[in-house]
């Protein structure tokens, strides 16, 4: 039996139609590449607190001592490969002569901050972001990047055999071009310890931590942990730490505020 050009046609579409739902289901049923959700993340998550802000923080010898015209280049540069927009610079001079650049993008509200002596010029890089806590991951990769980053005709140094040494060993570990990182977070009325300390316990639990040390007070509570897949790490009485977790009410909010700190909270709380 022939088919017509139309019917021959039809009978295509209507194979295509039915073909479709097994096309799509196989597609949605194909793996895709995720990017690891930091234990920091995991660790807030699971306190199930609402989410108030996340502060990171970082810092790198960048080389020799430059002119204020050079940190201005190096600055605008820094800026332009993390698209900040609103720019907003000032400069102090004194015994170290700083330039500050202030801006935002989508992660949120940055600030860059070169110093300059006879020691050298150093970059500090401070983040505060109200983004999802999911993201923290790429925020770090951003900030991390933005600190290993060269302006172009910047004075560098050039690497001494015993830097280069301590780079090659792997047992070494130095906090420089590594965020440090404070998650703040509220949880409503004024949680007894007994709850905080079931509350941090699922946070170290979940991002498979080790509970170091314990510290409280009337107006607040505080955890020490070490978690192995996070950086940086700090020695408090020989024992490694990398989370700390604390909270303490607020009397005027009727909240309860929790603090999560990598390697430790870098704030008073």
């Amino acid at each position: 039996m022939k088919m017509s050009g139309l019917n021959l046609r039809l009978f295509f579409l209507l194979i295509f139609f039915l073909a479709c739902p097994f096309f799509f289901n196989a597609c949605m049923a194909m793996p895709t590449q995720s990017i690891e959700q930091d234990p920091l993340a995991t660790a807030f998550l699971a306190t199930k607190a609402n989410l108030e802000e996340i502060r990171l923080s970082g810092w790198s010898r960048y080389g020799k001592k430059a002119s204020l015209e050079q940190l201005q280049q190096a600055t605008q540069e820094t800026a332009s490969m993390l698209k900040l927009s609103k720019l907003q610079a000032s400069s102090h001079t004194g015994d170290m002569e700083e330039y500050i650049l202030e801006g935002e993008n989508s992660q949120g509200d940055w600030q860059l901050i070169f110093q300059t002596n006879e020691d050298g010029t150093y970059l500090i890089i401070n983040l505060l972001s109200h983004a999802p806590v999911q993201n923290l991951t790429y925020m770090k990769s951003s900030l991390r990047e933005a600190l290993t980053f060269r302006a172009k005709n910047f004075p560098q140094e050039k690497k001494t055999s015993s830097s280069s040494e301590e780079e090659s060993n792997p047992g070494s570990y130095d906090d420089e071009g590594e965020p440090n990182c404070l998650i703040i977070g509220t949880i409503n009325g004024n949680i007894s310890q007994l709850s905080l300390r079931n509350c941090f316990a699922r946070a170290i639990e979940a991002c498979s931590g080790i509970l170091v040390e314990e510290a409280s007070e009337d107006n607040y509570f505080s955890q020490c942990a070490y978690v192995p897949s996070l950086l940086p790490v700090v020695s408090l009485q020989n024992k490694n730490v990398n989370l700390h977790l604390a909270a303490s009410y607020d009397e005027q909010k009727k909240q309860t505020f929790l603090y999560l700190g990598c390697p430790m909270i870098f704030t008073d709380y």
